[in-house]
């Protein structure tokens, strides 16, 4: 099999990221990413303006991010589809859930279903992104996360799963991909851990305390096709950040 494509998610310039966009996605093919995973530019730049700052860096966009907000909106969702179509994209992806309580989980389930079915009719994968709180129990032992996946259909919605946020929220991000990685194909890769307070915290790849090395080796068992660099945000030049993190990535073969 093809190594997967190593991408970044554009969190970490900030509102940089809005303010000087093409200096960004400079320092991003510099690093030597082949992908980005699109925020919300198509909402404030012109889109055929954002698409030749990708195509003229040779810049593949194989996913868009959204809020829950956007995804419930069929009109919100079908522009993200647009977007993320337009550059010959795959993946819609989602953050967050209606509210954390079980019959929010429920209601959330439902409302990916129908994002992944209208993804689907375009020949687009809906994907939902975790964070640690997922793992949480909310009622009668049952976790969040657990209850998207068994209310969730399959065949609709895919996982993009973020090791670090499955680190953080106490299950061992190598054996999650081993379960669930047959629903993905995307992963996040990010590193940290905790402060003195349990508060989580966010560093380059390979100094905080995830496992990475097992759990990409758990992400290529399941055919990954794309490698995400992700970190929410830097106390270095995010120049640097990029490099170490890209530089990491390349030392466990990617």
């Amino acid at each position: 099999m093809a190594k997967p494509l190593v991408g970044i998610q554009p969190i970490i310039f900030g509102e940089r990221k809005f303010e000087d966009p093409q200096g960004c996605l400079d320092e991003i093919v510099e690093t030597g990413y082949q992908g980005v995973e699109s925020v919300n530019y198509f909402d404030r730049f012109d889109p055929n303006e954002v698409k030749r700052w990708f195509t003229d860096r040779g810049l593949v966009v194989p996913a868009t991010h959204n809020g829950y907000g956007d995804i419930a909106d069929p009109a919100k969702l079908a522009k993200a589809m647009d977007f993320v179509q337009s550059f010959g994209g795959r993946y819609i992806i989602c953050s967050g859930t209606k509210d954390r309580t079980l019959s929010g989980y429920d209601a959330s389930a439902e409302v990916f279903n129908q994002a992944g079915a209208a993804c689907g009719e375009r020949g687009l994968t809906f994907l939902y992104h975790n964070h640690a709180w997922e793992f949480e129990t909310v009622a009668d032992g049952v976790r969040g996360m657990d209850r998207l996946i068994e209310r969730t259909d399959p065949k609709l919605v895919g996982l993009n799963i973020d090791v670090y946020w499955v680190h953080i929220g106490g299950d061992d991000p190598a054996e999650f991909v081993r379960q669930h990685g047959h629903r993905s194909g995307y992963y996040h890769f990010k590193d940290g851990g905790k402060d003195a307070e349990g508060k989580p915290t966010f560093c380059e790849l390979g100094r905080g305390t995830v496992n990475l090395k097992a759990a990409l080796e758990a992400c290529l068992e399941q055919n990954a096709h794309w490698i995400t660099y992700e970190q929410d945000r830097t106390v270095n030049p995010t120049r640097e950040s990029l490099q170490v993190s890209r530089d990491h990535l390349r030392s466990l073969g990617l």
